[in-house]
């Protein structure tokens, strides 16, 4: 449009302006004119339909004196017919033609491929977090124009006149291309993409919830029960600089008002697409289903859930018409980076191995006894060799002026080969796990005492998707004990971290006026089994990377390298639940009564897992019972459709939110009614309980011995009593078991080992104005997760029972506040290690849960706590006696966990009481 073409086939030859005749072009410039419009790049041709030629035209026009001539319906063939799913408007001239439709498909298929390329590098952890949540909102909001263009340029060719049954078909799976926009992006909300948007759970094409400004909004879409966040502390811990802030936590998708009302309109096209392929369904599926009364329902067999199943139906009650059909609801596992990891670590199949079963009585505990604490792996012997390390005593403040003395009798070729100054400097003041380790060099026999050093090396622990060691320093005084130093540092690295490799990066240096890589010292790496790795660029240098692997016995020639030394995280939690329903007897097994189990958070799951099984029977009884409405109702929708109404019920419908009663915070007075609480937030709210995992099957016996099955559960576990399980299950043989367990491990951000214990450094101090104590929150590895400290020691209140410690950690951090000035800069911890012996507890008001009253529930738990320094840093440069002021944390205390991710709950993720 707007572009001539230059000369056109048959044209005369025009006279010029000197009146002579122009030279008659006949191969250079004349060509025949396209019978398209004229496709220029960027642009989109514009088209108008072709006019349908009609047997009689209207005479006035036929005799009209203009040059163009309108051709007409002639009016004894009465009005046009249509299809009954298009409303009664004119034919417009700008209907989209078919190619350009089948362009827009093509260029949304692909971005819907991008889009799954994205949630599969951010679950892989390959891109950086800025990066992949860049390219996620390009890659939506094209998605969103390009949804748009779709659904307008299918209206529009609808309403050309040409378009036959009026529908698009998918070009791969032949169905309607408007009901599959409907389905293809659901998958988002249970995609690892949603912990950088809030997506709908429902269907959601044109990402309307990811723009909602305002989290009411959100919830308003999608859920029955509203959840504001009533922890005070979170804005606090979210400006702090360690959680993660809102806008970090939920980005939010541009939307204009004016494409707001496209969307409105585009919706209302799908909805009657989806209402008339609803209605047009074969009859089968609205007939009145015939159930024997004899026949039990079908049991469901062992699913895997976590957090409860992806499909879920519309929130409401029992009597809602959500479907014209009985359909039934599947199980479909979408997880994260952490939750896929350990997902793939805890199925399978294993051999059930039992030991020696102890009888009925014995497996009854009524108490939750202490057992001895775990027992760790010795610390490995320091490896021997010509070269010797020793750690550097001076402290981070003035270790700079011990280095420049060093490097001045060092090797300038070494030291001009690794790593700057500056680079090790940005590093002094990490107290991590992964923080900065120095060591001097020292030949045999040679201490620091009484000889100058004669190496010095600088490296650290780098966890990524493998942890590896990075070595960021080695030099020597003498080159001929270069070999032996590399060798003697590798020792040591594999020895004391838990790695698989070790790098290093060569800088190229300049020789010969041109950077140039030093070939000699990267010989002396290669003859240490130091390979090439990578190329790298960093601040205008260039740099070549080497890679030494750990080497097992068979695969290396002089020897192999020392054992892997088994990781040890700072905080180990490892709880697990067997929930029990509907066992024939009971009685069989002596146990304790009680209201709920002790970790709520864990407790929601399982009873979750209960519910929904529930929630779907009672769904497909009540599509039985509503047959004769759901059949009027299709009735009424045929008719609107036969009589070209339907665009106005719709435009005139409003859609309604199904609400269920919540529970106010403060009617929350028992461990039963969080626990039912949480189930009923998970459900309507689609929360999901980071760390844990739901498993549940009507063969409890198998479900255990699988569950079981993962090595880092299973040792965190072990000796706790599960085995005995078993016996319980065989002994009161329940109709359907759901096994729970949270395991989570976490290093500090910043610890420093000092006499008889460690201390972390305080990020956020609490005040709750019934407790004598400061409520101390410390920060984690993990950005989203903080520790929660509560002394308990002077306290006038009585220490809560077990049962009863989440509630009272639920009260106590529902009313603390932050407060102006921090009294305290640092905790003083003692390592902790208790561990909790499987016991059963019989429910005496199921009803309180929300489950049926007339099967018996019983539960099953066990647990585990390890607080620890990590493990033993030497080489971690020693800090200066400040002036803050440290708190010493004495037993009694509580230890919990605070996650961002269940922050509108307002209640930990676990909680113990430590005595």
């Amino acid at each position: 449009p707007g572009h001539r073409p230059i000369s056109r086939s048959g044209d005369q030859d025009r006279p010029s302006s000197g009146g002579s005749q122009s030279r008659r072009f006949s191969k250079l410039s004349v060509y025949e004119a396209p019978q398209r419009p004229l496709r220029i790049p960027g642009r989109r041709p514009i088209e108008r339909p072709a006019t349908r030629e009609r047997l009689y035209a209207n005479a006035a026009s036929s005799r009209s004196s203009t040059s163009i001539t309108r051709k007409t319906a002639d009016p004894r063939l009465g009005p046009t017919a249509r299809c009954v799913s298009q409303a009664v408007r004119p034919r417009t001239a700008s209907s989209a033609s078919k190619s350009a439709i089948a362009d827009c498909i093509l260029a949304r298929e692909a971005s819907l491929r991008r889009l799954r390329q994205i949630a599969d590098a951010h679950a892989e952890g390959s891109r950086l977090f800025s990066e992949v949540q860049r390219e996620l909102i390009d890659t939506l909001l094209r998605l969103r124009q390009l949804s748009l263009e779709v659904t307008e340029g299918i209206e529009s060719w609808r309403a050309g006149g040409l378009s036959g049954s009026g529908i698009w078909l998918d070009p791969v799976g032949e169905n309607n291309y408007l009901l599959k926009m409907k389905e293809d992006t659901r998958w988002l909300s249970d995609s690892p993409l949603g912990e950088i948007m809030a997506f709908s759970a429902r269907s959601d094409p044109f990402f309307v919830v990811p723009s909602a400004r305002d989290a009411q909004i959100v919830a308003d879409m999608g859920a029955n029960l509203s959840l504001a966040p009533s922890n005070q502390m979170t804005a606090t811990l979210r400006t702090t600089g360690q959680g993660p802030s809102s806008d970090d936590y939920k980005v939010v998708l541009p939307l204009t008002s004016s494409l707001l009302r496209r969307i409105r309109k585009a919706e209302l096209v799908i909805l009657r697409d989806s209402v008339q392929a609803r209605v047009e369904h074969n009859s089968a599926a609205f007939a009145v289903p015939v159930v024997d009364a004899t026949t039990p329902a079908n049991r469901v067999g062992s699913t895997c859930t976590w957090q409860g199943p992806e499909v879920m139906a519309d929130r409401g009650s029992a009597s809602t018409l959500s479907s014209p059909s009985i359909t039934t609801t599947t199980s479909k596992v979408n997880l994260g980076k952490k939750q896929s990891k350990l997902l793939a670590t805890c199925t399978g199949v294993f051999e059930e191995v039992l030991g020696h079963v102890r009888t009925s009585v014995e497996l009854a505990e009524t108490f939750w006894p202490n057992l001895e604490a775990r027992k760790r792996p010795p610390r490995p012997a320091t490896p021997s060799g010509p070269v010797r390390l020793e750690p550097v005593r001076t402290a981070a403040a003035s270790v700079r002026a011990v280095y420049e003395e060093y490097v001045a009798r060092a090797q300038q070729q070494l030291v001009s080969s690794l790593e700057p100054w500056s680079v090790l400097e940005a590093s002094l003041n990490d107290r991590s796990p992964c923080a900065l380790e120095w060591f001097w060099l020292f030949r045999a026999g040679h201490t620091l005492s009484m000889n100058r050093p004669e190496g010095l090396t600088v490296f650290r622990l780098k966890k990524m998707s493998t942890n590896i060691g990075q070595l960021l320093h080695l030099s020597v005084t003498d080159m001929r004990i270069f070999e032996d130093a590399i060798a003697a540092v590798k020792a040591w690295m594999f020895t004391f971290l838990p790695i698989r490799s070790i790098r290093v990066t060569l800088w190229h240096t300049m020789r010969d006026g041109e950077l140039q890589l030093d070939k000699e010292v990267e010989h002396f790496y290669k003859r240490c089994r130091f390979r090439w790795f990578q190329l790298t660029n960093h601040n205008g240098m260039r740099g070549q990377v080497l890679n030494g692997p750990r080497f097992a016995a068979p695969e290396c020639e002089d020897g192999p390298d020392p054992v892997l030394y088994a990781e040890l995280p700072c905080i180990e939690i490892c709880i697990g639940q067997v929930w029990m329903r509907g066992a024939k007897h009971p009685s069989a097994i002596g146990s304790r009564r009680g209201s709920c189990a002790s970790n709520s958070a864990l407790a929601a799951t399982c009873l979750h897992h209960f519910r929904t099984k529930d929630l779907s029977e009672t769904r497909r009884l009540a599509d039985i019972a509503n047959a004769s409405a759901r059949e009027a109702a299709r009735e009424g929708l045929i008719q609107g459709l036969l009589s070209g109404s339907l665009d106005a019920l719709l435009v005139k419908s409003k859609p309604m939110i199904l609400r269920e009663d919540a529970d106010s915070l403060e009617a929350l007075n028992s461990p039963a009614k969080v626990a039912a609480y949480l189930a009923r937030s998970m459900e309507a709210n689609r929360l999901v309980m980071p760390g844990i995992l739901c498993e549940g099957s009507c063969n409890g016996v198998e479900l255990l011995t699988r569950g079981m099955g993962s090595s880092g559960y299973a040792d965190a576990a072990a000796g706790l009593g599960v085995e005995n399980l078993h016996a319980v299950i065989r002994a009161t043989e329940p109709e359907e078991t759901a096994f729970g367990r949270l395991f989570v491990t976490y290093d500090w951000q910043s610890v420093t080992v000092v006499d008889g214990g460690f201390e972390v450094p305080v990020h956020v101090t609490g005040q709750c104005l019934d407790h004598p104590h400061p409520i101390f929150y410390v920060a984690t590895s993990e950005e989203s997760t903080f520790v929660v400290i509560i002394p308990w020691e002077g306290a006038r209140a009585q220490l809560p029972s077990d049962e009863a410690a989440v509630l009272e950690s639920v009260r106590i951090l529902r009313a603390t506040k932050p407060v102006d000035v921090q009294p305290y800069g640092a905790l003083f911890m003692e390592s902790v290690d208790v561990r909790h012996v499987a016991k059963v507890v019989e429910i005496e008001d199921a009803a309180a849960l929300s489950m049926p009253d007339g099967k018996a529930l019983q539960v099953a738990e066990f647990s585990s706590l390890s607080i620890t320094p990590g493990r033993e840093m030497p080489g971690c440069l020693p800090r200066e006696d400040s002036e803050t002021c440290i708190f010493t944390v004495k037993r009694p205390f509580g230890f919990g966990l605070w996650h961002a991710a269940i922050d509108d709950l307002n209640v930990p993720l676990a909680f113990s009481f430590v005595v």
